[in-house]
Formats: structure tokens, sequence, C-alpha cells
């Protein structure tokens, strides 16, 4: 939320360099390699068991040879629980503006060394919960060429 129409490309771009050679970012290249390794052995799997069971078409044609089951079924399943989510991210931040209305129209967050959660002005330079507070700032700093400092609460 509160990052529509922002440059994607630009903001991951200095997201990327800033920390692209640090310990976290290393081992997560290796991680990625692996997940794309089990990824493109998976899509072998299924394409040859595609091409030996008849294809997407035959695919289509037991789902929808199932649907009417799994319909009823369902229908007739009893609901025990309900669940609830409830973001508090913005709540941390909405508390801090009222005691401080002068963040306002300054992009600020809750937290230092990681963020907790940012307020829209923040949002709208890339900067969101979970991020290095360094990253942040950096994004502030580039994106509002200079003229805007992030504010960091406590």
């Amino acid at each position: 939320a509160g990052m529509e129409g922002m440059d994607r490309t630009k903001i991951d771009a200095i997201i990327l360099r800033e920390s692209g050679n640090s310990n976290f970012m290393k081992q997560q290249r290796k991680r990625d390699a692996a997940v794309d390794e089990r990824i493109a052995k998976m899509k072998k799997r299924l394409d040859d068991h595609m091409q030996q069971n008849g294809g997407p078409q035959a695919w289509e044609d037991a789902e929808r040879r199932m649907q009417p089951e799994i319909d009823r079924l369902m229908k007739k399943r009893k609901r025990l629980s309900t669940c609830v989510v409830v973001d508090m991210d913005a709540f941390y931040m909405s508390c801090e503006l009222l005691s401080r209305p002068d963040l306002n129209d300054k992009p600020a967050v809750v937290g230092g060394g990681m963020i907790l959660t940012s307020n829209y002005v923040a949002r709208k330079y890339g900067v969101r919960s979970a991020m290095a507070g360094w990253i942040a700032d950096k994004l502030v700093e580039e994106l509002s060429n200079g003229k805007e400092k992030l504010v960091h609460v406590p």
C-alpha cells in the first residue's frame, strides 16, 4: 500500500546496489540458484507426465469431471473456524503521527536498524517493513534528489 506509481525498477536497482555484496545477498543468490534448479526439475517432470498422460487436454477433462464432486463436498463441509488477519503495521505509525503531526508530510519510519513500519510518504520512496534502515535512508535520499531525509522514530 502507498507505493502506487513508483518506479519499481529504480527502487530495486538502489536496493541491489546498496546490499549487493553483503553476506546475506551472497547466500541468497546461492539459495535462488538451488530453487531455480529445483523448479527446472519439477517442470521437466510435469512435462514428461503430461506427455505420457494425454497432455493438457486430459488434465482439463479430468478437472471438469471432478468439479461436481468438489462442489458437492464443499457444500457439505462444516465451517468450524473463522480466520481474521489484522495488519498492525499502519497502527504503529498512526500512533506516532497522533503525537507527532509534524511527520504527516515527511517520510518517517518506526525503527532504526530494521524498519518496523513506515508512513505513506516514505512508502512512496519504496520504504517498507523489514527493510534495513540504512537502505531506506538511501532510497529516500536518492529518489527525492536529496530534498528529503527519512525520519526514524524509535
